[in-house]
């Protein structure tokens, strides 16, 4: 499994390291950190004050590169109002899990799953306030805190679920 950091594509056109000849020799999976919501071609009137954002030629790139789980924890994924629900289901749609935000806290500390290799594989994410992460609530949209009873308090309810699958953790800040 290989984890990648911090993709963060504003531009129309999709990039070519979706396309890209790996060097290792088998397909494996990727783990990579979405730094921030996808944006769809309607959308990008509202992104000029927005922050950073994908476009959503991202996702071609990413299902090519076997990216299977993206976190979504960070300090850009609420950068553009309302985008966050939207790209959560984009991402699902084509088979991309996502973890770490969501509409409620629930649903931002809902794990995502890989099979690799055999193995059962569930991924957690957290984003940190100091770096400027909007924390979700129990009503609000937001990341998943870097809180140690709620980190705790969601590995134990991952270990409750998946009792045979192997538990892992991104802090992507």
């Amino acid at each position: 499994m290989i984890f990648v950091g911090d993709i963060a594509h504003p531009f129309a056109q999709a990039p070519e390291w979706g396309h890209t000849v790996w060097p290792w020799s088998t397909p494996q999976a990727m783990v990579a950190n979405l730094e921030g919501a996808l944006v769809f071609e309607n959308d990008q009137a509202d992104t000029a004050q927005q922050g950073l954002f994908n476009h959503f030629s991202i996702i071609d790139a990413l299902v090519a590169a076997n990216v299977r789980v993206v976190s979504l924890a960070n300090n850009h994924i609420m950068d553009v109002p309302g985008a966050l629900a939207a790209t959560c289901a984009k991402l699902r749609e084509r088979g991309v899990g996502c973890t770490g935000a969501g509409a409620t806290l629930q649903d931002a500390a809902t794990p995502a799953q890989v099979c690799e290799f055999g193995k059962q594989w569930v991924f957690l994410a957290v984003g940190w306030e100091t770096v400027q992460c909007r924390p979700a609530g129990r009503e609000t949209a937001g990341v998943q805190p870097l809180e140690p009873a709620q980190l705790l308090s969601s590995i134990e309810c991952c270990r409750m679920e998946f009792p045979a699958e192997k538990v892992a953790h991104l802090f992507c800040g």
